[in-house]
């Protein structure tokens, strides 16, 4: 499909959706498959930002399970797609720096002509760019940048239809227009050098919620006379919002710098002329977004979630920022990153147990940290604070948090989850009997982040290389239905089953009549696998 049709295509309306056009409702984001297209990395990119977006940048599992599920759901879209992420000196990253978690669940697994089993990405020379292909069952890969596949596209959150964005510094010498962002510089017409004869230029400027504007007025020089041509200022969006200036005259008639601050975070600027110009130059105008908003966060909620001052746009300077989370005696809390980029060694945010800045230091932040990286408290109050200098901003921090129970011994605490481990080689029904003994049965992982938290510990604590049995089969009639212990479907396909081998190969379940016990599989990376059930493996237990 021709690439300007396609863009004429995506600004029509799409009726239901949350979402902006031509993006729709996947999970808790909105996306765009443009799988009419197939395009090299760089260019889905742009693609993706000339509709408001970027390549989409999965950093959950279950987004990933979210868009291969949408996928599956709808033949059309079953082709490969471009996402968010590169390899940069060695690194794998955002396009912002951000670093993509590596490892399950989020990599492909391969094995080649009787190669060792292996996990992508890959160190092979050009294969730099992050997609999800088909033939891989939708997790990641790495690929060759100039590979052709169709972008898949994510909204950024905060841009609207028009076009404009929140960003950094913006400027305007055109007449008129929305501005949006954090500072920059409007003037008239031409300038520094003589305006047009007639002018009647309106400017509106909207920043982030619980902020104000600061203007300067660095300049100014039109006609003498208020009746032939002035420049306004006004707080608020419309011609009626209250006057914080007025200007008309000859250069030295209005003695610059003029500073003004408005009571909100919208502005409108208005510039009128209707004779000649005369030579008179017009007017040099900045501002900058000032944060009004508090930071100071009371939080008695079993969980919820934390993000610095105007995430995921860069923070304000000078910020001085403190949360007190609460829960229920016999609780720990369990705070986890969504996303953190701050300035090194400068913008630092401290995490203690107890409720104010005197607990002990759990662990101190800055620059950047990995997608959830989890911090345990040790009782039922948390304290987190955060402090920017006055300069470098960056983009900030969000963390999920949630309270949990203690887990009775012998269990121990991952993620959200009491799980035991069990280091003796046995069968699958040899296991279900030692969990009991321990007052627990075979774990059942029924959601994707549960997997993650999983994975991380057991690189962790070293304990990558053993394999353990978990809590399914697929001992009901008809044979094939992998359901756990207690009766509960297991997800079937990506991102908890891996392929059984090479890209040609299936994903697992395979179904064989000999393999019906469901195998955390070291060999596959800890993915799923459905193994003989007299295989020996460990036993993994999980407290209910």
């Amino acid at each position: 499909m021709d690439l300007t049709l396609l863009l004429m295509l995506a600004s029509l309306p799409i009726l239901g959706s949350c979402c902006s056009n031509p993006f729709v409702d996947v999970g808790s984001g909105c996306f765009f498959f443009s799988s009419a297209l197939t395009l090299d990395h760089p260019t889905a990119q742009q693609v993706c930002v000339q509709i408001n977006g970027q390549l989409a940048k999965i950093v959950k599992p279950q987004q990933l399970w979210d868009i291969t599920q949408y996928i599956k759901n709808d033949q059309t879209l079953y082709s490969s797609y471009w996402v968010n992420g590169a390899e940069v000196e060695g690194d794998w990253l955002y396009k912002l720096g951000q670093k993509i978690p590596l490892g399950t669940p989020f990599w492909a697994t391969f094995s080649i002509a009787n190669q060792e089993y292996g996990q992508q990405p890959v160190d092979l020379p050009g294969e730099n760019c992050v997609a999800i292909r088909k033939e891989t069952y939708y997790f990641f890969t790495s690929n060759n940048c100039d590979e052709l596949y169709s972008p898949l596209c994510e909204e950024i959150e905060g841009t609207a239809s028009s076009g404009t964005s929140m960003g950094g510094n913006t400027s305007s010498s055109s007449c008129g227009g929305a501005v949006t962002g954090f500072s920059g510089e409007i003037t008239s017409p031409n300038y520094p050098n003589a305006y047009p004869d007639v002018n009647d230029c309106t400017w509106t400027i909207a920043t982030m919620d619980d902020s104000a504007i600061s203007f300067t007025l660095n300049d100014f020089d039109t006609y003498a006379e208020e009746n032939h041509g002035y420049l306004e200022i006004r707080d608020g969006p419309d011609s009626h919002s209250p006057l914080l200036g007025k200007y008309w005259g000859h250069d030295g008639t209005v003695p610059t710098p003029v500073y003004l601050v408005t009571s909100n975070a919208q502005a409108r600027i208005s510039f009128w002329t209707d004779t000649n110009a005369n030579g008179h130059r017009g007017f040099s105008l900045s501002w900058t977004a000032v944060w009004t908003g508090g930071c100071h966060i009371e939080s008695y909620s079993p969980f919820g979630d934390i993000q610095s001052p105007w995430y995921p746009e860069r923070y304000p300077s000078n910020l001085e920022c403190a949360w007190i989370i609460n829960a229920d005696n016999g609780s720990i809390i369990s705070l986890k990153t969504i996303s953190f980029q701050t300035e090194k060694d400068k913008d630092i945010v401290q995490i203690r147990d107890g409720a104010d800045n005197n607990g002990p230091l759990l662990i101190e932040m800055s620059g950047s940290v990995e997608p959830g990286y989890e911090v345990l408290s040790t009782n039922n109050q948390i304290f987190i604070s955060f402090k920017s200098d006055d300069q470098n901003y960056d983009k900030g921090f969000a963390f999920k948090w949630a309270a949990k129970e203690t887990c009775p011994a012998p269990y121990l605490t991952v993620g959200r989850m009491c799980l035991h481990f069990i280091f003796t080689d046995l069968t699958y029904g040899q296991s279900g009997i030692s969990c009991q003994e321990n007052s627990g049965q075979l774990a059942a992982i029924t959601d994707s982040q549960d997997l993650r938290d999983l994975y991380i510990y057991l690189q962790n604590q070293g304990i990558g290389d053993t394999s353990f049995w978990l809590g399914g089969n697929d001992s009901l009639v008809p044979r094939g239905i992998y359901c756990y212990i207690e009766g509960m479907g297991i997800l079937i396909r990506t991102p908890f089953w891996g392929a059984t081998g090479d890209y040609s190969e299936e994903q697992e379940p395979t179904g064989s009549n000999a393999e019906n016990c469901l195998l955390l599989d070291a060999e596959g990376f800890h993915y799923f696998r459905d193994a003989p059930c007299d295989t020996m493996a460990s036993a993994l237990c999980m407290y209910f």
